[in-house]
């Protein structure tokens, strides 16, 4: 299976979110990983480009996908 996850956010609690580009995840297990801070983006790993990390502990990481439903939520440890 895929997901195209183009145009889907990555979002935390108070409003600050990372917009996928055209990305597409293929078969089960397949994943990237998201950093915050700034660096190269690869085939799987992002970076969102800010000066420093965004999450902290206890707060709720969101997933929306293109049409703005949530898909996931977690809270980091």
């Amino acid at each position: 299976s895929e997901a195209k996850l183009a145009d889907w956010k990555l979002a935390d609690q108070f409003g600050n979110y990372y917009t996928f580009g055209p990305i597409t995840l293929f078969g089960d297990g397949a994943g990237i990983v998201i950093h915050t801070v700034a660096g190269q983006d690869s085939a799987t790993e992002l970076y969102w480009g800010e000066e420093e990390s965004r999450w902290q502990s206890g707060e709720k990481v969101i997933l929306y996908d293109a049409e703005g439903t949530v898909q996931a939520e977690f809270t980091v440890p």
